[in-house]
């Protein structure tokens, strides 16, 4: 997308209504006497500060740059680290934390993937799990009835402590992937 500045043919020209309905133009013209003038707010401005590139290592993540420097609008997650998002739940910011769980467990076996407690997670919002088999067929658990994610606390923490992942069916060990939990501390 790219700013364009307003062209009209009657810049700063307003109608004015009086209280009595009767209308006429007015051209405005600033007599503030600026100190400092500040930054023109135009195409030109809007344009070299905030065009987004999409990333090619990083597909749906993007940036801009600022003269030389890339700058990440969205930068991209790192594994086992853990974002603030603008999302607010119960007055707490909610946060935001991708795992990799490696290989998913033989049906019936549970596999047990440890929170880092340093997420402080006090309140689940949200699991979702993206795993993939060697053909990179791909199923998202939480859509997936093959799949269960579990978040549990141990008995003396206020924060969840672990996930369980359990698998039946056409899901199993040729699977792996990783599980992004939403939560508030």
């Amino acid at each position: 997308m790219a700013f364009v500045d307003r062209v009209s043919a009657y810049p700063n020209r307003y109608m004015m209504t009086l209280e009595n309905g009767s209308a006429s133009y007015v051209v405005l013209e600033r007599a503030d006497e600026p100190i400092t003038p500040g930054t023109p707010l135009n195409a030109e401005t809007f344009n070299q500060y905030m065009v987004m590139v999409e990333s090619e290592d990083f597909p749906g993540c993007f940036y801009h740059m600022v003269g030389d420097e890339m700058e990440w609008i969205n930068p991209p997650m790192v594994l086992g680290e853990c974002y603030r998002t603008t999302e607010v739940r119960d007055n707490k910011v909610v946060c935001i934390g991708t795992l990799d769980v490696g290989r998913l467990p033989d049906e019936g076996l549970p596999k047990t993937v440890d929170i880092p407690t340093a997420w402080g997670a006090v309140g689940i919002v949200e699991i979702r799990g993206n795993f993939h088999d060697s053909s990179n067929c791909t199923v998202v658990a939480g859509s997936h009835p093959d799949i269960r994610l579990m978040a549990f606390r141990n008995d003396s923490s206020e924060s969840f402590s672990y996930l369980n992942i359990a698998t039946s069916g056409s899901i199993g060990p040729e699977w792996s992937g990783t599980v992004t939990i939403k939560f508030v501390q």
